[in-house]
């Protein structure tokens, strides 16, 4: 069993060509780096494993650029919508610490 969702063997005829066609999977491993909001294509799996493999080479910080470069190439709009996310927690986690620093004046 698979801690993620998966289709199974039963139906995977009817959907392998479809979902290689869809994000150009030539075999496994692959990696297609996906749109959470819109479901857009953002690398598909060649460019992917390409970029990778050379990304690699550079060791971590060649990694971490590149998961930063693959985060740009996201729509507009999810990226608005993930700084709008970050700072209502920052506003969040700010008004949680003025509400426990004034619970603990006023205890004192």
């Amino acid at each position: 069993s698979m801690s993620w969702p998966a289709v199974g063997f039963d139906v995977l005829p009817r959907y392998k060509q479809q979902l290689s066609t869809l994000y150009g999977v030539r075999g496994i491993p692959s990696l297609v780096i996906l749109d959470a909001v819109s479901g857009q294509v953002v690398v598909n799996a060649s460019a992917s494993r390409q970029e990778l493999m050379q990304a690699a080479r550079q060791g971590d910080a060649g990694l971490e650029r590149l998961l930063e470069d693959w985060f740009h190439r996201v729509p507009a709009s999810t990226i608005e919508l993930v700084q709008m996310l970050q700072e209502s927690s920052q506003e969040h986690e700010a008004a949680a610490a003025a509400a426990v620093e004034e619970e603990r004046t006023m205890s004192a």
